[in-house]
């Protein structure tokens, strides 16, 4: 199992677009119901902070995140990067 933790702020006039394409995400992942990983992301009460949690489970072959990559380009220019700070863990076999 491996978990990766994203957690950065949007800059202050992108965060409530940040939000929506976030809840674009979660439509389409709830629509193609992929396997493989669990993903959740909670936005903080300061109202730009956001955490990313993705713990990919062992399967076979673990759906993939591709669909994502819409939001990750729009993501990136949201971010205030200089708050932007990720970590993984991986659990030892």
């Amino acid at each position: 199992m491996k978990a990766t933790v994203v957690r950065y702020q949007a800059k202050p006039e992108r965060a409530d677009e940040n939000q929506t394409l976030v809840e674009q995400v979660f439509a389409d992942l709830e629509a193609r119901q992929p396997d493989g990983f669990t993903f959740k992301v909670f936005r903080l009460e300061d109202g730009v902070s956001f955490i990313h949690v993705v713990i990919e489970h062992e399967v076979e072959s673990p759906d993939s995140l591709q669909s994502i990559q819409p939001f990750r380009r729009s993501w990136r220019a949201s971010l205030n990067v200089a708050t932007s700070r990720q970590f993984r863990w991986e659990q030892p076999s």
